[in-house]
């Protein structure tokens, strides 16, 4: 029944999303990224070890 009242507007929340991430990353460099995600793996396994 909710999706048969509010499904139409998925694609109008989802295009807002995507609008949003792609704004927010716009600046972001994949260089930048992969160091962070690096860095962030690093201190998960140094709490790990």
């Amino acid at each position: 029944m909710t999706d048969l009242l509010y499904g139409h507007l998925r694609e109008e929340v989802d295009e807002g999303i995507i609008a949003a991430i792609e704004e927010a990353m716009a600046d972001v460099r994949s260089e930048d990224l992969d160091t962070e995600v690096d860095e962030e793996l690093a201190d998960e396994l140094a709490e790990i070890t």
